[in-house]
């Protein structure tokens, strides 16, 4: 299911087991705002009744970023919704007016990642459309994910050679990693 909205505080769960919330605010459309808004309800239609995509209007994007903004969100979380240039989406268990952060089960889909292969968000979607019907728990399985791919992204850190000692450690990539500006 796929709806449009003024404001993201009067949508409910009902039924359903997931909310996708996606929202951008910033007026400027990139690739990947374009790829989103031609799949955004197809999107929906796959989910069908396990789940429901909601963006604002254009018009509501601004004030829908605020009431996202005003959630109990952790300082880094949201000092990097301030900064995305691109849309994100939020997956939660709860309906918006009465979701917390702190409290509640969620992930967001940071779609900047997706910036050197904006082709691969429909492939994305369907996964997690697929995903939802199957899984137990998607929420959790796209957590694993995340955090996999946070591992791997560690290993880029670490050079195994062979030689007299066998490793080398790039301290530049440790630092920024340990620092979260990677």
């Amino acid at each position: 299911m796929s709806e449009q909205v003024s404001s993201f505080l009067s949508t409910e769960i009902g039924s359903m087991k997931y909310l996708f919330y996606i929202t951008s605010w910033n007026d400027f459309q990139t690739r990947i705002a374009e790829v989103l808004n031609d799949n955004w309800e197809k999107f929906g239609e796959a989910l069908g009744q396990n789940g429901k995509i909601i963006k604002p209007y254009d018009s509501a994007s601004y004030s829908v970023f605020e009431e996202i903004l005003s959630k109990d969100w952790d300082s880094k979380i949201s000092e990097r919704m301030r900064e995305e240039q691109d849309p994100f989406m939020i997956v939660t268990k709860v309906g918006f007016e009465n979701f917390d952060p702190n409290e509640d089960e969620w992930v967001i889909i940071w779609f900047s990642e997706f910036s050197n292969s904006p082709e691969d968000i429909p492939y994305t979607l369907r996964s997690m459309a697929k995903t939802s019907k199957e899984n137990d728990d998607l929420i959790e399985y796209l957590n694993k994910e995340s955090a996999k791919k946070e591992m791997a992204s560690y290993a880029e850190v670490i050079e195994l050679k062979p030689g007299l000692f066998g490793c080398s450690i790039d301290l530049k990539k440790a630092a920024k990693k340990l620092l979260n500006i990677a």
